[in-house]
Parts: structure tokens; C-alpha cells; sequence
């Protein structure tokens, strides 16, 4: 009877907590920034990357509005608005607590719930260093490009300088030939 029920409803919830403690570890475990916004735009839950990436404690994220914590999303400095495209991920810097800025891959994803919006996901990834190693690999692109350019004139020249004295030296022995 009732003492059967409670043991199921308990076992059933001691399932929940454990599935639930799982979810966790794997998102806590991401390699990304991510965080749980409400509809109402309030940070719900953050995992610990997310935290280190924007310089603060999860609690200090956790309950606080998202343009708070994120600022103003900028794609370029000429661009400053807050920018609510979901779905696409965009580049954007944002600043850490103590004012250090940073190149990021941000991307907000809608929660959806039997047709409702229910919330979003926002995932975030710091990409300063694969911004600066392209920007070093266009140098060096630009640098080779040049440094070609240079050569193929080396060359020309170098080829035509060579082509005066084999005239000369065909002309000598023509001369020669035909006096022999």
C-alpha cells in the first residue's frame, strides 16, 4: 500500500538526483563557457569554465541578468549593440572581470519546451589564440607572397644579365667560324 508507494517514489527520486548529478558532471566537465538563462534573461546556472573564462566566481554570475555578466556583445569596436541573433554562433569580444578583453566564439541557443521558450543556452569559447594564429599566418602569407615577387624579378633580371655575354660569346664564334 502506501509504504510500497513511498519506496517506489523514493527510489524514483534517488534516480532523478543521480541523473541529474551526471548532467552536471558533464557539463561542468565542458571544454566551453556554459550558462542557463531564463526567459526573463536571469543566469540560472553556470558551469565552471564559464566562470574562469569571465574572470568570476559561479555565484557571482548565478542570478544576475545576462547583459550584466556578458556586457555589451561586440562584433567589431564599431559595433556595440547587444546582439540577440541565436542560433549562429558570432565572434565577439567580451571582458573578464578586472577589465581583460577577449576574442570569443559565443553562440545563444533558444530552450524550447512543448512549443514554449523556456529559456536559452549560451556556450562560449575563448579563440584568441586561433585569432592571433591566423593573423600571423596571413603575415607570413603576405610576407611569402612578397618575398616570391622579389625572386621572380631576381630572376628576370638575373636571366637577362646572363643572356648579354651568350650573345656575345655566339657572335665571337660566328666571326671565328666564318674566318676558319
Amino acid at each position: 500500500g502506501k509504504e510500497g508507494l513511498e519506496v517506489h517514489v523514493q527510489a524514483r527520486f534517488e534516480e532523478l538526483q543521480k541523473r541529474q548529478r551526471q548532467y552536471e558532471l558533464i557539463l561542468n566537465s565542458a571544454g566551453e563557457g556554459i550558462c542557463g538563462i531564463n526567459p526573463g534573461g536571469i543566469i540560472i546556472y553556470v558551469n565552471p569554465k564559464a566562470a574562469r573564462l569571465m574572470g568570476l566566481e559561479v555565484k557571482a554570475m548565478v542570478g544576475h541578468k545576462e547583459g550584466e555578466v556578458f556586457g555589451e556583445l561586440a562584433r567589431d569596436s564599431s559595433d556595440t549593440a547587444l546582439i540577440r541573433a541565436t542560433g549562429v554562433p558570432i565572434e565577439v569580444i567580451l571582458k573578464r572581470a578586472g577589465g581583460a578583453s577577449f576574442h570569443a566564439e559565443f553562440l545563444r541557443s533558444p530552450i524550447h519546451e512543448n512549443g514554449e521558450l523556456v529559456g536559452r543556452v549560451v556556450l562560449f569559447k575563448d579563440i584568441t589564440e586561433r585569432k592571433q594564429s591566423a593573423e600571423a599566418l596571413e603575415i607570413k602569407a603576405a610576407e611569402l607572397t612578397r618575398s616570391n615577387a622579389e625572386l621572380e624579378q631576381f630572376a628576370f633580371v638575373a636571366s637577362h644579365d646572363l643572356q648579354e655575354p651568350l650573345r656575345k660569346i655566339r657572335a665571337f664564334g660566328d666571326r671565328l667560324q666564318t674566318k676558319c
